[in-house]
């Protein structure tokens, strides 16, 4: 039986599993258990389809100015039963996609604001939009959730737990939302200057290291990696006692990283 290492020890030794996943098929980088917070944290009341938190500002994401097939989604889980909805065609993750929503807002104030989203992604397939700010960085923002609404900071790509700052001045500022990959589901966003996290996440997983698929957390390869051996999707060469199951593979199997001679 592969043994599973306890959190406290992982932390000792920097949280950092060696080796891990191709970024290329997983969703997962540097495992950092000691960023995660504790599940439920900002509390399940008003499950983001209405909730407040202190201080910030809501966008519904369907109530932008859609271009290029992004459309408009229903689901009752969804904040005002509805949300915004990526087109079947992904867009390469280098490139600025034809598909844009546009969001027009103010702040009232100058300062550092954080911007979190509350995304729809089950699979690996289905995980990732552009952010932009006022015409600046164009971002790709990467989450797998499962199958769940859930809210999470934007953050450049694989840098997970490491929310963008965007400074802000008091007046009138833009977001657009680019299309990345098909099918991807969005439903708010909350604008805060204050560091607070819209309430609603209730799911006893820690996306994306483990994502809710039926109310049961399934783990990545990568947040099953050891302090001594990393994990990698390109298993064809690993005995079956070294493989194991991960959302984040493709289908097929994690397995440990070959041990150096």
């Amino acid at each position: 039986m592969r043994r599973r290492w306890p959190v406290s020890l992982l932390l000792t030794l920097g949280g950092v599993p060696l080796g891990g996943c191709d970024r290329t098929v997983t969703s997962v980088g540097a495992w950092s258990p000691a960023l995660q917070p504790e599940p439920g944290a900002a509390g399940a009341a008003n499950g983001g389809a209405g909730g407040a938190a202190s201080g910030g500002l809501y966008l519904e994401a369907e109530s932008g100015e859609l271009s290029g097939d992004f459309s408009v989604g229903s689901d009752a889980a969804a904040s005002n039963g509805q949300y915004l909805l990526a087109p079947d065609v992904a867009t390469a993750e280098d490139q600025e996609s034809p598909a844009q929503a546009r969001y027009a807002f103010s702040v009232p104030v100058d300062g550092d604001y954080l911007i979190w989203g509350r995304i729809y992604s089950p699979d690996i397939s289905s995980n990732r939009f552009h952010v932009q700010v006022d015409g600046g960085v164009r971002y790709l923002w990467r989450i797998t959730v499962g199958d769940l609404w859930y809210w999470d900071d934007i953050h450049d790509d694989l840098k997970y737990n490491e929310p963008l700052h965007f400074q802000l001045a008091a007046g009138a500022h833009e977001l657009v939302i680019g299309n990345v990959a098909a099918g991807a589901r969005l439903d708010r966003l909350y604008i805060t200057a204050t560091g607070d996290e819209p309430p609603g996440n209730d799911t006893k997983c820690r996306p994306p290291h483990s994502i809710d698929l039926g109310g049961v957390c399934h783990e990545s390869c990568g947040a099953q990696a050891t302090p001594e051996r990393g994990t990698t999707c390109s298993c064809a060469a690993a005995p079956e006692s070294e493989r194991f199951e991960a959302y984040d593979c493709g289908g097929g199997s994690c397995c440990f990283v070959p041990a150096m001679p």
